[in-house]
């Protein structure tokens, strides 16, 4: 994925290797840099997105789902987890907590447990409903 970064003309940041985790960088073709990288790289071993003008490839086992598990495994007992996100990338975490709240505009796959509020007002609307959730 690096190799084909450091040749795409539309990349304009450096390419940066988070912690050995994974990649990003920053593109003014998001969607050129992605197809390019969907095609190239193997999909059952990388998960490739983007935010804004960043682009991501990370491996396919690391996630904030994920870590929320080992969380969850490492406290063990029945706690009752929460969770709020608002990109493609907090997805498997939503999933694996009791309750996600995350914008309207997130398309996440269909679980009763996600909270949506408007992306205008996300972090209060959100602030609010933990406080009452909390005072039920």
């Amino acid at each position: 994925g690096i190799n084909l970064l450091k040749r795409d003309p539309d990349v304009f940041f450096e390419i940066r290797k988070a912690d050995g985790l994974f990649v990003f960088t920053k593109s003014s073709n998001c969607e050129k840099t992605m197809e390019q990288l969907v095609h190239s790289l193997q999909q059952e071993k990388v998960y490739i997105d983007k935010h804004g003008n960043k682009i991501y490839i990370f491996p396919r086992k690391l996630n904030k789902g994920y870590a929320v598990e080992r969380f969850k495994d490492y406290i063990g007992g029945s706690h009752h987890f929460m969770a709020a996100g608002d990109s493609k990338f907090d997805i498997p975490m939503l999933e694996a907590v009791n309750v996600g709240m995350c914008p309207e505009s997130l398309e996440v796959p269909f679980r009763t447990a996600v909270k949506k509020f408007r992306r205008e007002t996300f972090t209060e609307d959100m602030l609010s409903f933990v406080k009452d959730y909390k005072s039920k």
